[in-house]
């Protein structure tokens, strides 16, 4: 989250950061914050994609969506950099 929460499924869903409804985070200042849309806006919109530079996310609460009941996973398993880029663009 902190770096957006781009994956495989982003052209679809949407990036990880755009699901986060609350945060809990430490502040450069050391404060721990609850931060979500309504309450320490500033903290919420700073920490997501902020690559850490504004706080240290501890906790996210993210919204759900359904799924079917039946899913398919795979578990792909690669010995290079070059051959997983590969796939990906694939």
């Amino acid at each position: 989250l902190s770096a957006g929460g781009i994956g495989s499924t982003s052209h679809h869903h949407g990036m990880a950061v755009s699901w986060v409804d609350e945060l809990e985070v430490v502040t450069g200042a050391g404060q721990r914050i609850r931060a979500s849309r309504s309450e320490h806006r500033e903290v919420y919109d700073a920490v997501l994609g902020g690559l850490g530079l504004f706080g240290f996310i501890c906790e996210a609460t993210l919204a759900l969506r359904p799924m079917l009941p039946v899913t398919r996973t795979y578990s792909l398993l690669y010995d290079d950099l070059a051959t997983m880029m590969a796939d990906e663009l694939r």
